[in-house]
């Protein structure tokens, strides 16, 4: 991981590390996932007062430092996440909405319909 994040060849780390690729892939994801929450997390400084303090203080702007650069230095092919949006997937997403509330639409007619038939039945009987 170390040597990935210090900018050693793809065929440098799978030789390092000894392991199958994509192995050395997941690792390396999951280092990179890591590094990015821990440099998101809040930083609330401690007030010299507080004796006893209820929540977390988070991490020290330092150490958010530290880890924001080093997943950007670990976030290349092939660790890499695709872009998130693309305009065809946003388009194929919203159709893929659309269905579904179709589909949620017809179920909650049907079911207000097999409700209604069940009650007259109820009634007739």
């Amino acid at each position: 991981v170390t040597a990935w994040a210090d900018g050693c060849s793809w065929n440098e780390a799978v030789e390092l590390s000894g392991a199958a690729p994509g192995d050395l892939a997941r690792t390396l994801h999951r280092a990179l996932d890591a590094l990015r929450q821990l440099g998101n997390l809040p930083y609330h400084p401690v007030r010299a007062g507080d004796a006893v303090q209820s929540t977390s203080s988070g991490i020290h702007p330092d150490i958010r430092r530290l880890c924001r650069e080093a997943a950007r230095a670990m976030d290349r092919y092939p660790v890499k996440d695709p872009l998130p949006f693309d305009d065809e997937n946003i388009d194929i997403e919203d159709q893929l909405d659309d269905a579904d509330d179709d589909e949620m639409e017809d179920n909650i007619e049907n079911t207000q319909d097999d409700n209604a038939e069940n009650a007259e039945k109820a009634s007739t009987d």
